[in-house]
């Protein structure tokens, strides 16, 4: 008995000194993170939900949130509304929380301040009986560093060295969604790209983190963030499921098959003119004002390439790895797919084309990729129509994105490549 006391002893110490040596132990319960997406929480006390409102662009709004313990499937959490925080504790989906905060600046924090001690206990689970004494409650598990933040790999800004994690691209044609050894090693690539071209979060303005695609990234890597960004940028909520079943990894694996069409057609364009094609698909998804999520204007291109700040990158790697042996219908159509936009939004008449509005519907092209069609209206809304756009706008669960034939200045659909834009390379050196 006494030698099992020794033991607990010991084993007791040596965790409390792990705890204070290793500054991955130390608890967060003092870091306050900026809100930068809207979120819901959950009021235990009353079982309502409530919707939490990321600041607008220029409004004058501070919302911050401070994470003060966790159980198995949430965080708790409390709410500062300009400045005076809230007493009540909420519970919010530790995964949706992470996508709602301003990872990148509370990394940077912490890292500036490895000081950080505890304040005060985190909240307890509400108990009914207020007979058992407070001591015998349940505490719950508090919430460290390593939970909430991965240690980003060292900044590579060498174009030839492999990010941790990316040298699997090297064989990308072997790529297989069920390797599961390699689709971590790809999250971890994801990871790396992002602190390489950020400096680990400290850079952010947009034309400089464009052009370290270029100057950071070997070839394989530019290809990889130029899809995976691109796809979970401009579809990552048509993933979901409608009713709640398996996301669907094929919204993705389109918008993959429009950039790698402009590539081919690109290329292909510049040696009948007797020239060298070569352009990639970074130029293709950087090209200004042709994918909307990394117009000057957007977030989603700091959701995508800011560390910490977008941490669901797990569906369109599974599209990256599915991709090159995908299956695309119908053909030959569908290899010659350029535009496509969100059915809440509509093009000028002549944005693609002498009257496209009049001539839409012809041509939109019902893709399937694997077997399986992409979304397809809801016949409540007539996405023709103004107000019902405003409509779709307003839920997840009524929009897709309608991807179209090739058409021509003239408002005609042409044979194949007989199509052609110049690709504009501004952030290329």
């Amino acid at each position: 008995m006494k030698k099992l006391v020794l033991f607990l002893s010991i084993l007791a110490i040596s965790s409390t000194y792990a705890g204070t040596a290793d500054p991955n132990y130390e608890e967060i319960t003092d870091v306050q993170f900026d809100v930068v997406r809207s979120f819901d929480v959950l009021d235990t006390e009353t079982g309502y939900s409530h919707r939490i409102d990321a600041q607008k662009r220029g409004g004058d709004k501070s919302i911050k949130v401070r994470i003060v313990g966790q159980n198995n499937w949430a965080y708790k959490i409390k709410i500062e509304v300009d400045g005076i925080e809230h007493e009540k504790t909420y519970h919010v989906t530790k995964r949706y929380l992470k996508e709602a905060l301003d990872m990148a600046t509370a990394y940077n924090y912490i890292r500036l301040n490895r000081t950080i001690g505890e304040v005060g206990n985190p909240p307890v689970e509400p108990c009914g009986d207020n007979t058992v004494s407070t001591s015998l409650r349940p505490r719950p598990r508090p919430v460290y560093v390593d939970e909430i933040f991965e240690e980003p790999e060292n900044i590579i800004t060498n174009n030839q060295k492999w990010k941790a994690g990316c040298e699997v691209l090297e064989n990308r044609g072997s790529l297989s969604a069920q390797d599961s050894e390699s689709k971590s090693k790809l999250a971890q690539c994801m990871k790396s790209i992002q602190n390489s071209i950020t400096r680990q979060g400290t850079l952010t303005n947009r034309g400089q983190i464009f052009k370290n695609l270029y100057r950071y990234l070997r070839p394989e890597e530019q290809h990889f963030a130029a899809m995976v960004f691109t796809a979970q940028g401009e579809a990552g909520i048509l993933v979901r499921d409608i009713n709640g079943g398996e996301r669907h990894p094929e919204e993705m694996m389109m918008i993959m098959k429009v950039i790698d069409n402009r590539v081919r057609n690109s290329n292909e364009d510049a040696t009948r003119a007797g020239k060298k094609g070569d352009t990639r698909a970074l130029d293709i998804a950087l090209d200004p004002w042709q994918f909307s999520m990394y117009n000057h204007n957007e977030d989603n291109w700091r959701q995508m390439m800011l560390p910490g700040r977008n941490q669901e990158f797990d569906t369109a790697i599974d599209a990256y790895m599915k991709f090159g042996t995908a299956d695309f219908k119908p053909k030959p159509d569908v290899d010659h797919v350029y535009h496509y936009h969100a059915n809440w939004m509509l093009p000028t008449n002549d944005a693609w084309g002498a009257n496209f509005r009049a001539n839409q519907d012809n041509w939109e092209l019902n893709v399937k990729v694997d077997g399986e069609l992409l979304r397809q209206p809801n016949p409540m809304y007539n996405e023709n129509n103004a107000s019902d756009r405003k409509k779709i706008a307003k839920s997840w669960k009524r929009q897709r994105h309608i991807f179209y034939k090739p058409i021509d200045t003239d408002g005609k659909i042409v044979d194949g490549d007989d199509w052609h834009w110049t690709v504009r390379k501004p952030f290329r050196s």
